[in-house]
């Protein structure tokens, strides 16, 4: 059975029509295969803007040739936003396991899934949020569920450190 993870009002700042969408979509996707490359789509496009936000008043060509020829690997963006003081480690550290398990998802041709070894290895190295889980109110959370619930916490978390004053 698949959760439908939503947020409480008291633990999120006010909805955007953005982060809205976000939520409905990887919602609605039922391949976990799908809702992985859709969520870290957004998770990819939302380190670069916290990053660029993170660099001030350095003209913007020099933030583009940053990111886009000298960090070019997501590893080293996930690493250089931690160490900009953008990420915390928790959150850096979920990002490097979604991107392993992205890749994983991406360049096998056979149907890899939750079941997959290395994919259920990965899944069991995020660090949970056990607020978000009880929101959930799931106890025994599925891989597959496990795995959307972080990618949404994620995605969420990475868009309200871009709308936050300091993001």
């Amino acid at each position: 059975m698949r959760h439908r993870f939503e947020m409480s009002e008291g633990e999120v700042r006010p909805h955007t029509a953005d982060r809205d969408a976000v939520i409905q979509l990887l919602n609605e996707e039922a391949d976990i295969r799908l809702t992985t490359m859709i969520g870290f789509g957004y998770i990819e496009r939302y380190l670069g803007e916290l990053i660029r936000n993170h660099l001030g008043e350095i003209p913007a060509s020099a933030k583009d040739y940053l990111l886009k020829r000298s960090i070019k690997h997501l590893s080293d963006r996930i690493e250089f936003a931690h160490k900009l003081g953008a990420l915390e480690k928790g959150v850096a550290h979920n990002l490097v396991i979604f991107s392993q398990i992205r890749h994983r998802f991406a360049h096998h041709v056979q149907a890899v899934d939750c079941t997959d070894p290395e994919i259920a290895r990965l899944i069991e190295k995020l660090h949970l949020v056990k607020q978000a889980l009880r929101e959930a109110s799931a106890e025994d959370v599925s891989a597959e569920n496990r795995l959307r619930l972080m990618i949404l916490v994620s995605v969420l978390k990475l868009h309200d450190l871009i709308e936050s004053p300091y993001g």
